[in-house]
């Protein structure tokens, strides 16, 4: 089985057979490659609580930007000229089960299963929940059976390998908003995925959305999944917020990157507003954090705005978004989907070299 993975420079000299390429990112080149690398043989008394499964196609998520270039550079302390190092990477994937233990009673082989990356506990368990896996491209893994979710058999493998991450989160971050109907709604970053994520659930409520972008490149798509209107970051201030929503500015913000969008926004949100965010933008250099910090918290208070912080969500609400899934009111928009030996691509739009608009996916072919 080939294994989609970072690989130290001698891989071409231990493996000449592999199909390798360079990666140029953050004015770093990384060698990444098609491996077929031995499999570790497991043993039945290995995996009496555990289940084994077979990854069928994976995708990335914007925490996967920094552990490329740390995985990658650990491939190069370790490999040289005569020593090999690779590492998978990948937060999402969906993946075959082939192996259960005696005390796992809530799968069985041949079940199709994507993460659960429930957060802060797993379910049914003390035990601190969070993200399975950083390597999701590794083609076996072995888990405890609540990282697991089974999926209905009429999602594709290409949704499944894009699913929890994104709606996980989503999912929490509509809980805790507790929109009302009418409501205006403001959506920073609008083509990111969780962002998509939340305005493709939002076609179910009879709320007014909005976007706020960097750019107006996508303003047609965002449009036709039901945008009100998509505004430019460059061009947004108090009054076009007034005229836009009749005076009555904004009852929630979502932002994924407060480090980019909080202090710009915050004037916009009106009284009793929610404000929620589930992360920063770690290579943003424009700001060394929120520069009038004592100002939005002043504004916070007077106009009585909540800031809720977000990070992914619960079993029921990633078991949630699989129901609506299933009764064809939420999915996961798909940008492309690559196999084979498209590896530079796949890499070029999952991390913004190139442009996309939803989720990038590769697929194994066997």
């Amino acid at each position: 089985m080939e294994t989609f993975a970072i690989c130290s420079p001698a891989v071409k000299i231990i493996f000449p057979e592999s199909f390798t390429q360079k990666f140029f990112f953050n004015e770093e080149n990384i060698f990444v490659g098609l491996l077929t690398v031995p499999v570790k043989n497991i043993k039945k008394k290995e995996i009496d609580n555990k289940v084994v499964v077979r990854v069928k196609a994976f995708s990335c998520n914007y925490r996967d930007r920094m552990l490329l270039s740390l995985f990658n550079t650990r491939c190069n302390e370790i490999g040289n000229t005569d020593k090999f190092c690779y590492s998978p990477f990948g937060s999402d994937f969906v993946a075959e089960v082939i192996e259960c233990g005696k005390q796992v009673h809530g799968l069985k082989i041949g079940d199709r299963v994507i993460p659960d990356s429930s957060y802060p506990f797993k379910k049914a368990s003390d035990k601190l929940g969070g993200i399975p896996t950083n390597y999701a491209s590794q083609r076996i893994h072995v888990f405890d059976e609540n990282q697991l979710i089974k999926i209905p058999e009429s999602m594709p493998d290409e949704i499944a390998a894009a699913f929890t991450i994104t709606a996980q989160t989503s999912y929490s971050i509509i809980r805790k908003l507790n929109l009302k109907p009418k409501e205006n709604i403001l959506i920073t970053a609008p083509s990111s995925n969780t962002s998509l994520s939340l305005i493709k659930f939002l076609q179910n409520i009879d709320v007014n959305v909005f976007a706020l972008a960097s750019n107006l490149l996508h303003k047609k798509e965002l449009q036709e999944l039901g945008v009100t209107d998509v505004l430019q970051i460059s061009n947004f201030s108090n009054k076009t917020i007034f005229e836009l929503t009749g005076g009555k500015y904004f009852n929630a913000v979502f932002d994924p990157f407060f480090n980019i969008y909080m202090e710009k926004v915050f004037p916009a949100i009106g009284f009793s507003g929610r404000y929620i965010t589930c992360g920063l933008a770690p290579d943003y250099n424009e700001l060394n954090g929120i520069k009038n910090f004592s100002e939005l918290m002043e504004n916070s208070i007077v106009r009585n705005i909540s800031i809720i912080g977000n990070c992914l969500g619960t079993t029921n609400d990633l078991e949630n978004a699989l129901m609506d899934f299933e009764n064809e009111k939420y999915n996961i928009i798909i940008d492309s989907v690559y196999t084979g030996n498209d590896i530079l691509p796949f890499l070029q739009k999952s991390f913004g070299i190139l442009p996309r608009f939803g989720k990038v996916v590769y697929k194994y072919q066997s």
